[in-house]
């Protein structure tokens, strides 16, 4: 076997191997720029956090798709820390209630003994 013939061989085979690569990626990405046009972001929304995580992966980083289930998880995650910033907010306000109340009646107690 003539080692020139056999490289020319593998550059050969190795430019149709990347160019039908090419191809399945430039088709999948059309199907996949097809699907993007239909999507409603709501749909988005109302996935479990495994169906999305599982929709996610179906596409790379690249694409729009994975952007937007991104902005989702983003959305998500704000969602859950303003949750419980509200609830820890309203623990501090009733304890801010109660300790203004005490403070007034420990002053009244305080001021009627004093006489």
């Amino acid at each position: 076997m003539d080692f020139t013939t056999y490289s020319q061989f593998r550059d050969a085979a190795l430019v149709e191997t990347e160019r039908q690569r090419i191809a399945a990626m430039a088709a999948r990405r059309e199907k996949n720029a097809a699907d993007f046009k239909i999507l409603d972001r709501r749909e988005l929304s109302a996935k479990s956090d495994k169906d999305l995580a599982e929709w996610q992966s179906r596409y790379d980083t690249s694409e729009p798709q994975w952007r937007l289930a991104e902005h989702e998880w983003q959305r998500r995650l704000t969602a859950e820390q303003i949750r419980a910033t509200m609830s820890s907010a309203r623990w501090q306000a009733w304890f801010c209630i109660f300790g203004a109340i005490i403070g007034s009646l420990i002053t009244l107690i305080a001021e009627f003994l004093a006489r």
